[in-house]
């Protein structure tokens, strides 16, 4: 199952207490939902070069959407008042990478493999 960037955009909205728990899209600024969608977008490039993505750019994975959302979230805080310094703001984005990273690792299927000798 995946998110919508509109899902995801609301998410971060809520995030940055822009909007409450009970609002969704319909309460949600255009604008503010179109500014989100293109960070995201721009974020979603930078994780593609870092070959962390296995998803197209119009949806967001559901084990990943939270650390999406603080990514996303983490480069939108300055535009909506929260304004980090820049030492700061690239800590907390390798520590929200750290978290994608740890999805794009596989996992053992606990299957035994089958193997020939020579």
């Amino acid at each position: 199952m995946s998110k919508t960037t509109t899902q995801l955009a609301v998410a971060v909205l809520r995030q940055l207490s822009v909007l409450d728990a009970s609002e969704d899209e319909n309460n949600a600024d255009a604008e503010d939902i179109a500014y989100i969608q293109d960070l995201y977008a721009s974020k979603f490039h930078e994780l593609a070069d870092e070959e962390l993505t296995y998803w197209t750019p119009d949806e967001v994975p559901d084990p990943l959407f939270l650390a999406i959302r603080d990514l996303v979230a983490n480069e939108a805080r300055g535009t909506y008042g929260e304004p980090l310094l820049p030492s700061v703001k690239e800590a907390e984005e390798i520590i929200i990478k750290k978290r994608i990273r740890l999805n794009m690792h596989l996992r053992s299927s606990k299957l035994p493999t089958k193997a020939e000798y020579f």
